[in-house]
């Protein structure tokens, strides 16, 4: 999967997003104590809609009808199974 472009631009967008979140969530205090509110601010929305951006490009440009496909052999009692243990958070 990852030998797609499309693939890889979502997988970074993802992993960067992530990252970015848990990075600047947990050094909130000491960056806003550094350099301030509005640098704290200004720099979790550049990076957020840097990441979300990667994320679009890739299904965009790259990977809608073009991507690499998964497909699914169920059958419909097997789709509702797992639907329903879906729903239940299983």
């Amino acid at each position: 999967l990852l030998q797609h472009k499309g693939v890889r631009w979502i997988t970074f967008g993802w992993t960067a997003f992530i990252a970015e979140n848990v990075v600047m969530s947990h050094n909130r205090e000491w960056i806003i104590a550094q350099f301030g509110d509005g640098t704290y601010h200004n720099a979790y929305n550049t990076l957020s809609s840097a990441a979300c951006l990667s994320i679009a490009w890739g299904y965009l440009r790259h990977g809608r009808f073009q991507g690499p496909r998964i497909v699914s052999a169920a059958g419909p009692g097997r789709r509702a199974a797992g639907l329903a243990l879906q729903s239940l958070g299983l």
